[in-house]
């Protein structure tokens, strides 16, 4: 009797202890290709349910200049679907480049970004550029954001959408995977070669847009594999 007691209060405990302490995270981090293959949601033109990603879902994938590059690996694209905290008090809207009105971008302006008394180290707005699919199946954008503080303010980012069951809910989610990310903060142009799966990055001057540091004003290339 003694020993069953004592299986059941371990029992107990182990239950107890994994309710807390989870001992496998449901949430991936890394993709092999086979699981890719098989789970690949068909986001085009970087766009979920007929529209634009909100440009504040690419904003969470950046970080400040003095952390490490990126916070994070992947988002779940389904479960931010007209929230609060990605849908505040504005719409995201389309604007084109001046020079070149085929580049279009995509912008998020808080409402009360003129209000004096909000935080100073709040973003004023962000917004992004569609700039292709590579053969692989990752999307590329050109991310801005205005804001203060040491922030790194733009990017080149590379996302992969899967679809996926999420415990607790019925269907399945859309997942936003980042594949790579570089920091750009530089006035630049960029170029895709979709067939080797890469970004040609031509910087326009060799000075940074936000600390006026040196960069280099040579081409690079940016691999997405």
């Amino acid at each position: 009797m003694k020993n069953i007691l004592l299986i059941a209060i371990s029992i107990s405990f182990l239950v107890s202890c994994k309710r807390k302490f989870p001992l496998k995270t449901e949430y991936k981090t890394l993709v092999t290709k086979d699981y890719y293959d098989s789970n690949y949601e068909n986001v085009t033109a970087f766009k979920h349910n007929g529209t634009y990603i909100n440009p504040l879902l690419i904003g969470e994938f950046t970080s400040w200049m003095s952390d490490e590059f990126p916070y994070f690996r992947e988002l779940d694209l389904t479960a931010s679907d007209e929230s609060n905290r990605f849908y505040m008090n504005s719409d995201p809207y389309i604007y084109q480049n001046k020079e070149n009105p085929k580049i279009e971008y995509y912008c998020f302006t808080p409402a009360n970004a003129e209000d004096p008394s909000i935080n100073r180290h709040d973003f004023l707005s962000c917004e992004y550029r569609y700039l292709g699919t590579l053969a692989n199946g990752v999307q590329v954008v050109y991310y801005y954001e205005d804001s203060y503080g040491s922030f790194n303010p733009d990017g080149l980012f590379g996302f992969k959408f899967t679809k996926e069951k999420v415990k607790g809910d019925k269907g399945k989610h859309i997942f936003m995977k980042l594949v790579n990310s570089v920091g750009i903060n530089q006035n630049v142009k960029f170029q895709l070669d979709e067939e080797h799966n890469r970004v040609l990055v031509i910087p326009q001057s060799n000075l940074a847009a936000a600390d006026f540091r040196e960069k280099t004003d040579k081409p690079y290339w940016v691999n997405f594999n």
